[in-house]
């Protein structure tokens, strides 16, 4: 599961480690998306 921070927490945050944030956070989307490609593709397959 993906950390949550407060706000104060991402307000204390230096500019190198919101971008450590953000970028990790692409990567997870990334592999969402990339999830959730397989299994629409699966669910087509499971319809046919």
């Amino acid at each position: 599961m993906c950390r949550k921070f407060a706000e104060d927490e991402l307000n204390r945050m230096n500019h190198k480690d919101k971008n450590t944030v953000i970028y990790e956070l692409q990567d997870r989307l990334d592999k969402l998306e990339h999830d959730y490609e397989n299994l629409m593709e699966q669910i087509r397959l499971a319809n046919q």
